[in-house]
């Protein structure tokens, strides 16, 4: 118990004095900007984004053997399934193959596409359903479906769910909290690598037509990579952040794989939303996804 207040203590203490660790200079847009360098580089440490990103021409379509490349589409768009690079594994012949890949749908508008956006849905929603192919979710909520259909080229990632499973016989773990426990060892994080997986998909939207605009949007789980992606990289016009934008005083108790080294010294909503500015930032005010996962010998963590 005499940790517990030490710490949440220590909380407290660390949101109080973020204001005069977190200096910006306002005299210009372009001194902003550079002002928001050092913090950036904190947010990246802080999620475990240490590697570079592999460059790519384009993501690789997926098709079956006898398949056919699109998967389903309408009359004004239609959806592939694709893959792409993301990391690799450093070589000592000094070449770089992936070993780390991205993997989720494309919606590409049969009309000229008036901007790029990469929707990350919450990670116990399917890109199938955010896109309006397969059921579980409400017709207001297929967010993927509604940009296409307004002509938006649209990648919407596949992320690590909450599916939970023994592991090696012995604990429970989500899947979420299985890969984050050993990325985290090694100075990585879950969501560091989902951001990076994001952020793959703007080097590529930049370098194929940096005329139009880049967007992110994230529902839960996405809401706080959407929410880490647009902080991180100037490109994003536009970030939304739905069911996820609030204080982080608490996030001790959510799942682990929220848990980052170091992030509540320097970062809450107000500074992660700086990061953004002046770029646009929507918050969307609906509920976050409910979700209680049992503890095997603690208290259940809820979402």
């Amino acid at each position: 118990d005499g940790i517990d207040r030490f710490l949440l203590h220590q909380i407290d203490v660390a949101a109080a004095s973020r204001s005069e660790r977190f200096l910006v200079d306002t005299s210009s847009p372009e001194a902003y900007e550079a002002s928001l360098k050092p913090h950036r580089e904190k947010l990246a440490k802080c999620l475990g984004i240490r590697d570079a990103r592999l460059p790519f021409e384009a993501p690789e379509i997926i098709v079956g053997v006898g398949g056919d490349s699109v998967i389903a589409q309408s009359e004004r768009f239609t959806v592939q399934t694709i893959r792409w690079p993301v990391l690799s594994d450093p070589s000592p012949q000094g070449a770089r193959l992936p070993s780390v890949y991205g993997e989720g749908l494309l919606l590409t508008p049969k009309e000229d596409i008036v901007a790029n956006v990469i929707v990350l849905p919450d990670a116990d929603q399917t890109p199938e359903q955010i896109c309006g192919i397969s059921e579980g979710l409400r017709d207001c909520e297929q967010v993927a479906r509604y940009l296409a259909e307004a002509g938006c080229r649209v990648v919407v990632p596949d992320l690590t769910s909450r599916h939970s499973e023994k592991r090696l016989g012995r604990a429970e773990l989500t899947n979420r909290e299985y890969l984050h426990r050993a990325a985290f060892e090694l100075g990585r994080t879950l969501a560091g690598y989902e951001v990076q997986m994001c952020l793959s998909i703007v080097d590529w939207f930049a370098k194929e037509d940096d005329a139009k605009p880049i967007s992110v949007f994230g529902y839960g789980e996405g809401g706080m990579l959407a929410l880490f992606a647009g902080g991180l990289d100037d490109r994003v016009r536009t970030t939304c952040v739905s069911g996820f934008f609030g204080p982080r005083e608490g996030s001790w108790n959510e799942p682990i794989d929220r848990n980052f080294s170091g992030l509540l010294i320097d970062f809450g909503a107000q500074e992660l939303a700086m990061l953004v500015a002046p770029r646009g930032l929507i918050v969307m005010h609906e509920m976050a996804p409910s979700v209680v996962m049992e503890g095997k010998g603690g208290a259940p963590a809820e979402i």
